[in-house]
């Protein structure tokens, strides 16, 4: 891939985001809204090579929250985190 936009637009990411969209049940990780939901990498370690692990499911605004646009990052991604750990455990 040249750049990281032009990753976006491959079949392969389509692919990627269909089945993270999948899993999480079309609806965000954080506060379960089915509302504007979009793939949220926690890491770039392995891009082009997602592993589950990597990717989130959420909402616009909880997406925003995250990157801290509004509330600050700290508490959301507390949260998250917690949410990633429980969900990879199984429960």
């Amino acid at each position: 891939m040249s750049n990281y936009k032009d990753y976006l637009k491959s079949e392969h990411w389509q692919n990627t985001r269909d089945r993270v969209a999948e899993y999480w049940g079309h609806r965000c990780a954080v506060c379960n809204s089915p509302d504007n939901v979009q793939v949220h990498h926690r890491t770039y370690e392995h891009i082009g090579q997602e592993r589950m692990q990597d990717l989130i499911l959420l909402c616009d605004d909880c997406h925003r929250k995250f990157h801290g646009e509004r509330y600050g990052l700290e508490p959301i991604q507390a949260t998250l985190e917690r949410y990633v750990k429980r969900m990879i455990r199984g429960g």
